[in-house]
């Protein structure tokens, strides 16, 4: 007996490869299968960060100085680091964006 039936909601995992307007790409984990799907069918497990990333941790504020596995080195406004799981970050907008999503 399969743990799964029809009516199940589920998740895969997989890794954004595009976005088009509101559809998303995503080559699934471990297969040569991908799918693309509204981008309200999808949910963020972990963001994708790269250094120069803004991002908030509990309304604080960092840029991203260095990346590594699931670990974000950063720095804030007043000059101190941490190191942050990356998890528990949110990656913010870039500026140039903010003015997009205001429009």
């Amino acid at each position: 007996m399969s743990k799964y039936r029809k009516g199940d909601r589920v998740t895969l995992t997989g890794t954004v490869e595009y976005v088009l307007d509101e559809k998303v790409r995503v080559q699934l984990t471990d297969s040569f299968s991908d799918v693309f799907v509204s981008a309200d069918a999808v949910s963020m497990e972990r963001a994708n960060f790269h250094v120069g990333d803004e991002v908030d941790v509990a309304g604080h504020y960092w840029e991203v100085l260095a990346v590594a596995n699931d670990h974000l080195w950063c720095v804030d406004t007043a000059g101190d680091y941490a190191t942050i799981q990356a998890k528990c970050a949110t990656r913010l907008l870039p500026k140039e964006n903010l003015d997009e999503v205001a429009a």
